[in-house]
């Protein structure tokens, strides 16, 4: 098994997690008007070693996020003709 930081794949449905008092690396936009907003996951990229600083793009907004900054909704749904490829190339 793989071991490293959890990550929510490409595709996820999260929730902007509601902090009781804005986070230091967060702007007034982020707090006000983002937190409980719910999008998808269009970007992931590691921001350091430990999931704390993974890095987030989300879908209709240009700011990054951390892990500890979402919540998942939902895992996107599995494509079996990808899985297929995959698989008939053997990776």
């Amino acid at each position: 098994m793989a071991k490293g930081p959890k990550t929510y794949p490409v595709g996820s449905v999260v929730m902007i997690r509601k902090w009781e008092r804005k986070p230091a690396n967060w702007n007034v936009d982020m707090y006000d008007k983002l937190s409980g907003i719910t999008t998808v996951v269009r970007h992931v990229y590691p921001g350091a070693e430990d999931d704390t600083t993974y890095r987030y793009n989300l879908k209709g907004w240009h700011w990054d996020w951390r892990h500890c900054d979402l919540i998942l909704i939902s895992l996107p749904e599995p494509n079996p003709n990808s899985a297929f490829r995959i698989k008939k190339h053997g990776n």
